[in-house]
C-alpha cells in the first residue's frame, strides 16, 4: 500500500488533511444512534439516516472485512460527502476495488428523499455518524486537529478555512480499503 500515495489523491481532490489509518482505529458505539435520533432533525427523513442505514453492530461487521481507511478531513462539512465519494471513485481505479466511503452530516443530493428507493445511489453515501462510527473519538486517535463546538467560539476571519487550528467547520470522512 501505497500511503502517500493515497494521502495525496485525497490532498489533490481537495481535502484539507488525510490519514491513513488502520481500521481498528475506528471507534464505533450505540450511544451515536441516540445523537442522531435526539439531536438532528434529519433523523428518519433520508435512506443516508438512521434509522435506514447500518447499525454500530453492523458497522462493525463491515470494518473487519477490511485493514485500512483514509480519513478525511474537508474544507467545509458540506463538502464532505462529495469527497469521501471522490476519493473512494479515485481509489477503486488505483486498484482498491472495496473501497467504500463515508461522509458527513446529512445527505444534500435531494431536497427531500423519496424514502422508497434512492433516486441517485450511485452518489448517496451515509455519514460516518449516521452508521455509529464515533467520528470525535476515530479522529483523535488519527492525529488530525480536531475542535468540537464545546470547545468555544472559533475565530472567523479571512485565513481560518485554511488554518488548522480552525477545524469546527471543516467536516471528516472516511473511506475503507484494503
Amino acid at each position: 500500500m501505497e500511503k502517500a500515495k493515497i494521502i495525496e489523491q485525497a490532498i489533490n481532490l481537495g481535502a484539507r488533511d488525510a490519514r491513513v489509518i488502520r481500521v481498528d482505529a475506528v471507534k464505533t458505539a450505540a450511544w451515536v444512534a441516540l445523537k442522531c435520533r435526539y439531536g438532528c432533525d434529519h433523523y428518519g427523513k433520508s435512506l443516508c439516516c438512521p434509522p435506514h442505514t447500518p447499525t454500530y453492530k453492523e458497522t462493525r461487521e463491515v470494518l473487519k472485512d477490511y485493514s485500512y481507511a483514509v480519513l478525511i478531513q474537508s474544507q467545509t462539512l458540506e463538502d464532505t460527502t462529495d469527497l469521501a465519494l471522490n476519493l473512494e471513485r479515485a481509489l477503486f481505479k488505483l486498484g482498491y476495488h472495496k473501497a467504500i466511503g463515508f461522509g458527513a452530516g446529512k445527505c444534500l443530493l435531494c431536497s427531500d428523499c423519496t424514502m422508497a428507493l434512492c433516486t441517485r445511489p450511485f452518489e448517496a453515501r451515509p455519514s460516518m455518524e449516521a452508521c455509529g462510527m464515533d467520528v470525535m473519538a476515530t479522529v483523535k486517535a488519527s492525529g488530525i486537529p480536531i475542535r468540537s463546538v464545546a470547545d468555544g467560539p472559533v475565530a472567523l476571519g479571512p485565513e481560518s478555512p485554511n488554518s488548522p487550528e480552525d477545524t469546527a467547520c471543516c467536516g471528516y470522512g472516511l473511506v475503507l480499503i484494503d
